[in-house]
């Protein structure tokens, strides 16, 4: 069935949990949903560009739906604060080999953040136009993701956990058949849950891996296979004596 994640306004995506590995790595299936995104640019690199591109996107997004002051968008209505804020990195030195799990960061970084719809707009026509041109609004398509969750500050784990998760998945039989071989078939985020001024020990974060071609019904599939193959074979009966009278 459907679950989600408790939020501090209890405003959060539903998923469908598939399956927990024995490393904790989550595989989740989300619907499709809104956004508002905003791409952020950074010349630093490793922690100092993303804390940089969060500023500046978080800024802009915050405006659009009124956590800063009058909401600057054409309805001039507050948008409802969801969960979790997604931070997407995805620059080309950034791409990520499931065969070889290396990640650098050298030269300009890029990343988009998103802030996702409340569940009451249905579709793209029902969200307030923007006034900022920064900010654009899509639909992002239903996906399974692998997930992995831990409590403290981005900075201190969010891409030493991306690269815990890859090498975990390497070494299971099902994820590693759920990830594409090539490097730019692979996609990773990270997910908010809690507000910045959260002391560390309660910051909520999670990393996913994007699968955005993997169905639900092909990781079903893989895990009844798994199942099937780990049960204890038959023991075939031997036939029963039969008696002499």
């Amino acid at each position: 069935g459907r679950t989600g994640i408790s939020t501090a306004n209890g405003l959060s995506p539903e998923f469908v949990s598939l399956a927990t590995r024995p490393s904790g790595i989550e595989i989740r299936r989300y619907p499709s949903f809104l956004v508002a995104e905003v791409k952020a640019e950074s010349e630093k690199e490793g922690q100092e560009a993303d804390q940089e591109m969060r500023a500046s996107a978080f800024k802009v997004l915050a405006k659009y739906i009124g956590v800063m002051g009058s909401p600057e968008n054409e309805a001039g209505g507050a948008i409802s604060m969801t969960a979790p804020v997604l931070m997407d990195r995805q620059p080309e030195s950034q791409k990520i080999s499931m065969t070889s799990p290396v990640i650098s960061t050298p030269g300009e970084a890029t990343g988009t953040m998103s802030f996702i719809m409340p569940s009451k707009y249905k579709s793209l026509a029902d969200l307030p136009k923007p006034k900022n041109d920064r900010v654009q609004l899509k639909e992002v398509p239903a996906m399974t993701v692998l997930c992995m969750t831990w409590y403290g500050r981005v900075r201190d784990g969010g891409v030493s956990k991306l690269k815990e998760l890859v090498e975990l998945a390497l070494k299971d039989a099902v994820l590693k058949q759920l990830v594409k071989p090539q490097p730019e078939d692979n996609k990773w985020r990270l997910a908010g849950y809690t507000p910045p001024f959260t002391l560390p020990p309660w910051q909520k974060q999670e990393v996913h891996v994007v699968l955005p071609d993997v169905s639900e019904d092909e990781v079903k599939g893989l895990l009844e296979k798994e199942t099937k193959d780990s049960a204890p074979a038959e023991q075939s009966q031997p036939p029963a004596a039969v008696s002499e009278t």
